[in-house]
């Protein structure tokens, strides 16, 4: 899927798939923005972020099913009897 410059989506591949789609730099800001979220709800969250213009955006969070589904299991092996 490619963003269009006058708007909206087309299908199709980014022409050169050999390099990075994020810089170094952005996919650290990425993870740092991921740690704040953690932080800031208490537990590890899924997050949708997009990059424009060089700006980093939090689009959405939402709790971690896996984390939660790891959690229940290990609470499962652990839970006093």
């Amino acid at each position: 899927m490619l963003a269009q410059a006058n708007g909206g989506t087309k299908e199709g591949a980014p022409k050169d798939t050999r390099s990075a789609n994020v810089t170094d730099e952005q996919a650290i800001a990425v993870a740092d923005l991921a740690a704040k979220v953690e932080v800031h709800y208490g537990q590890p969250m899924d997050i949708e972020w997009a990059i424009e213009d060089g700006a980093l955006f939090l689009l959405q969070s939402t709790t971690s099913a896996l984390f939660w589904c790891a959690h229940r299991r290990f609470y499962q092996i652990h839970a006093p009897n």
